[in-house]
């Protein structure tokens, strides 16, 4: 049995996606984008986990638990068992663990769909935790590569999450640390998986040319016996209140890792279209205006980035780039410069009728893409929010120059921002950096 709650729709031409969302009667809800011209079908599962889920006592345990359910369950007992099962429908089943969830995807034939989600369902039903021993040893390995020699981390996103949101969750390692991760038991991930893996805590889904109702029916075969479990709760995400503010870590190397964060509002907020547009307008092909002032026009790095990563109640605008040591004072004073720029001159006419096109061009693009967009409405429907891609096209479309100015110069003011450095900077430039949160701090008039 099932309870079909919602069902929301966007209908066209038959290219066009037909949204639809239908909750199971154990809660799991599925959600559906049928895209009759594709000759494949993806699926995501999504479940809440990663750090921001996380007691510090358990942090890394989500990340394990997601690793250790490839190991085996009761119908393939082992990883080899299930790897041949799962590789034989379909192209492999991936998972990964974010700050806030785990995914699982794969992409199959649609007329073998149901014999993929069921050894999903069979992977959630009776997880054994085989050989739990050698995930550990993986892991281990994977976190090595964040650390150098003596063993402290410097990965600058873990060091930037962890200054800018220090006494919550969120801000932890996905990974964990490895003296936790060592000890975690049998005992512990199963704890994890019952309190989080509940079938009302799941959200299955599924892109491609399937037919909404069929894609319940498979689910329901494959995940309707799963146990609704407890509803997880999301801790809510606290940030420093001193900014301005500045971390820096002393690592040798040929390169200077640095970011540059700022807190925004979250991606249901009226403000998010007006944000995409602002990071697009940064980082969003060769003419962007990240690569074309900091890349082509004075040389700096060879490559600089700008995003967003959204949670559930809050978000954060993100710079990031690998320079050599000498350049790190000059890259972050044209990233402030051009941060500045965004909300004191609005997007020129070309300038914003290439933005608008080539984000026309990216949502047809998906259009083409079952992967991306299985998991682009699975996270949607995993936040709860509603399923309306036509009506995000539409509130990004409907936004001029000057909205996008009104919203970085709220937003993305120098007082809010956090820059993170990891790197090998002599005296003279460590100084400077010194100086600039200094002026970042006590802003002069005018």
């Amino acid at each position: 049995m099932r309870n079909k709650q919602t069902t929301e729709s966007r209908k066209g031409d038959t290219r066009a996606r037909v949204e639809a969302r239908t909750v199971l009667s154990n809660g799991l809800t599925v959600v559906t984008a049928r895209l009759s011209h594709l000759h494949t079908a993806s699926m995501s599962l999504f479940a809440p986990g990663g750090p921001r889920h996380e007691a510090k006592e358990d942090n890394g345990l989500s990340h394990l638990v997601e690793h250790a359910l490839f190991r085996g369950c009761a119908a393939y007992p082992s990883a080899q068992d299930f790897n041949e099962a799962i590789e034989a429908c379909s192209l492999g089943l991936g998972a990964a663990t974010y700050r806030e969830f785990v995914v699982f995807d794969g992409t199959c034939r649609p007329r073998r769909l149901s014999d993929l989600l069921d050894l999903v369902g069979a992977m959630l039903a009776a997880p054994t935790w085989t050989d739990l021993h050698i995930e550990q040893r993986i892991i281990v390995e994977e976190l090595q590569d964040e650390r150098d020699e003596s063993g402290r981390d410097v990965d600058v996103d873990n060091i930037a999450k962890l200054t800018l949101m220090p006494d919550c969750g969120a801000g932890r390692k996905i990974g964990g640390e490895i003296h936790r991760v060592k000890r975690f038991t049998v005992d512990d991930c199963q704890r994890w998986f019952e309190d989080h893996y509940g079938a009302q805590n799941l959200v299955l889904s599924v892109a491609g040319p399937l037919e909404h109702e069929a894609v319940v029916a498979a689910a329901e075969q494959a995940f309707g016996a799963l146990p609704a479990g407890r509803a997880a709760s999301r801790p809510p995400v606290t940030v420093r209140p001193d900014l301005p503010a500045m971390e820096y870590v002393e690592h040798g190397g040929s390169q200077t890792s640095l970011q540059l964060a700022w807190l925004v509002p979250t991606p249901a907020s009226p403000e998010w279209p007006a944000l995409v547009a602002a990071q697009r307008l940064l980082d969003d092909g060769s003419c962007a205006r990240l690569r074309r002032r900091v890349t082509d026009d004075d040389g700096l790095a060879y490559h600089i980035s700008a995003s967003l990563e959204g949670f559930t109640d809050r978000a954060l605008f993100v710079v990031e780039a690998d320079v050599s040591h000498d350049n790190v004072l000059p890259v972050i004073d044209a990233v402030l410069e051009e941060i500045d720029r965004l909300g004191s001159v609005p997007a020129l006419p070309g300038e914003w009728e290439r933005l608008r096109y080539r984000y026309g061009l990216d949502l047809e693009a998906t259009q083409d893409a079952a992967p991306e967009t299985a998991y682009r409405d699975g996270l949607t429907a995993f936040y709860r929010r509603p399923l309306d891609s036509e009506g995000r096209r539409a509130r990004f479309m409907a936004l001029s120059p000057q909205n996008v100015t009104d919203a970085a110069k709220g937003l993305l003011d120098r007082s809010g921002v956090q820059i993170t450095v990891v790197g090998d900077l002599d005296p003279l430039h460590r100084a400077g950096l010194r100086r600039r949160i200094h002026r970042l701090r006590t802003p002069t008039d005018g």
